[in-house]
């Protein structure tokens, strides 16, 4: 397993982890390792190929989280493809929109354009980010 950071928007200090595994076996276990080590976490299925999991409180938390680091990302390379990610992604972005950016939530008129524009950027970025550091971990791989 490999751990990067991800910064999708350069306009705001916060990150996310990406944990690459190669295996699903390998993501699992760094799942339920860190699972330890945060309260009130869901049991995760076998069956799950790639998981956000936000860090609660975005407090420091030793040897897991620091204050500006919001969340941890697992990808089971053996398994992965872009819905994965976007799915994941997803997750990331809309815990930052609503935990971290506070948005009303209402994206369903002219006024909220704004906030609809910004989601789907952050969005936009935080894919990008992700594929383009699983190609560069792959190729490193070779």
């Amino acid at each position: 397993m490999k751990i990067f950071l991800i910064k999708p928007d350069d306009n705001f200090d916060v990150f996310f982890r990406l944990a690459l595994c190669r295996t699903r076996k390998e993501m699992l276990s760094a799942i339920n390792r860190d699972d330890e080590k945060l309260h009130n976490t869901e049991k995760t299925t076998s069956d799950v190929m790639g998981l956000f999991r936000t860090f609660p409180g975005i407090i420091d938390m030793p040897g897991i989280g620091y204050s500006n680091i919001y969340g941890i990302m697992y990808l089971n390379l053996a398994d992965i493809n872009d819905n994965v990610i976007i799915h994941e992604c997803g997750h990331a972005t809309f815990f930052w929109v609503f935990n971290i950016r506070h948005y009303t939530g209402k994206f369903d008129n002219e006024d909220n354009f704004k906030e609809q524009e910004e989601f789907c950027y952050f969005l936009g970025k935080a894919v990008d980010k992700v594929k383009r550091t699983i190609k560069k971990y792959k190729e490193g791989l070779k």
